[in-house]
């Protein structure tokens, strides 16, 4: 039973820490694109526990060219967050003051009373605009000078697999192919234009037939954390895919360890003697989270501009934090109405780049309605950043005050 199962019991916990001091270490490509994402103390933490496997390091050919291919575009991206979260603010800023007119309306609240909050506010936004300002400039300017560049670099000289040839390349992608269509794992889950879609198939299989030469366990680091990858059970993560470990077993005769980022962020610190930042583990888990589409796409922020018995009119500011088809917005009427009423809607605005949009509204209620953003290409994606979309609503009947209708459109 020992010698059938090597496998397993050769890929325990215990064992991965005995192999520590040992093994060679690897990434997937998000593994280090994150690097620009993260604050910059996670970041340098992470990079401080890669570059403690100098010289027991090695990186795929796989994941070195869709590093270098999507660099510049995720250091753009980290760059227009700040931007975004300025217009953020602005937006803020804008609806509060609105709040505050609306309550105006309400005799019974005192002025003092509306004037000091107005006042609380008012501090509370410009203090984080000071913030937002102070973390603009202290953020490095990558595309400028990247020193996290220079030392994956020095950490990875010499250290990268062979492109494979042509032919090669067309075998792989044809048993990534079977395999994906199969659901034999790693990558399955993928769902990426032509054989982007089998690239975790090419860096698993690259880092197989790199183990077979140098007879040492491996640890790898990867950011995956789909079920492709990852054993779960009522959405908790337990183990790595057993697939996995024994197909890397039993093609190598030497273990793989595989790891989540923050995983091994806390193994490297506490083999080190080094105390687990929790602020850095969550930081790690929010940009992971994030990409991987486990958090809300978007935040909604609703300014109400007319707000009557039987008319509503405002706009719905939506903040989109990760690249979507298609995108479903709701706002709510306030007063509600008596009847559902009559909506339209029209696209104020929207991020730089942004393809022509299909903007449509529905309510089928009283009390809420829902704003949907698409592409009018197929396969399009809404760019990440600020969409601001104006609402109007009202009730057909005779009392209906007069109300400017934007129409539903297409911009």
């Amino acid at each position: 039973m020992r010698d059938t199962f090597a496998w397993y019991l050769d890929s325990s916990p215990a064992a991965a820490r005995d192999a520590w001091e040992t093994a060679i270490l690897t990434v997937d490509t998000n593994v280090l694109l994150d690097l620009y994402r993260y604050h910059s103390k996670t970041c340098e933490s992470i990079l401080s526990a890669l570059e403690s496997f100098s010289g027991r390091v090695w990186l795929s050919h796989q994941s070195a060219t869709e590093f270098f291919r999507n660099r510049r575009k995720v250091i753009a991206s980290s760059e227009k967050t700040f931007r975004d979260a300025a217009t953020g603010l602005d937006d803020l800023d804008k609806a509060l003051s609105g709040g505050i007119s609306k309550l105006k309306a309400h005799r019974l609240i005192p002025t003092p009373v509306l004037d000091d909050l107005s006042s609380s506010m008012s501090e509370a936004v410009t203090k984080a605009r000071g913030s937002l300002s102070d973390l603009t400039s202290e953020h490095p300017k990558y595309l400028e000078a990247d020193p996290v560049l220079d030392r994956l670099l020095d950490l990875f000289d010499k250290r990268v697999g062979p492109a494979p040839s042509d032919e090669t390349l067309g075998k792989l992608l044809a048993e990534g192919k079977r395999r994906h269509e199969a659901q034999i794992p790693p990558g399955y889950m993928d769902d990426k234009d032509g054989d982007r879609s089998y690239g975790d198939y090419l860096l698993w299989s690259e880092t197989i037939e790199f183990a077979k030469t140098i007879a040492t366990p491996v640890i790898m680091v990867t950011s995956e954390r789909k079920e492709d990858w990852w054993q779960k059970e009522s959405g908790k993560i337990l183990s790595p895919r057993q697939e996995l470990i024994e197909e890397f077993w039993r093609a190598t005769k030497q273990p793989i360890f595989l790891y989540q980022t923050e995983n091994f962020f806390r193994v490297a610190n506490e083999l080190a003697g080094k105390k687990v930042s929790e602020e850095t583990v969550a930081d790690i888990k929010s940009v992971g989270a994030r990409r991987a589409g486990l958090s809300p796409a978007a935040e909604v922020n609703q300014i109400v501009k007319v707000a009557e018995p039987d008319a509503n009119h405002g706009e719905l500011v939506i903040d989109l934090q990760r690249e979507v088809h298609n995108l479903t917005s709701t706002g709510r009427f306030d007063p509600e109405f008596d009847d559902a009423p009559v909506l339209a809607v029209s696209l104020i605005s929207s991020p730089d780049g942004c393809p022509p949009l299909r903007v449509t509204a529905k309510t089928g209620t009283t009390f809420n309605f829902n704003i949907h953003l698409r592409p009018e290409a197929w396969g399009e994606a809404l760019p990440v950043g600020i969409y601001r979309v104006e609402y109007s609503a009202i009730c057909l009947n005779d009392d209906a005050s007069p109300i400017n209708m934007p129409s539903e459109t297409t911009s």
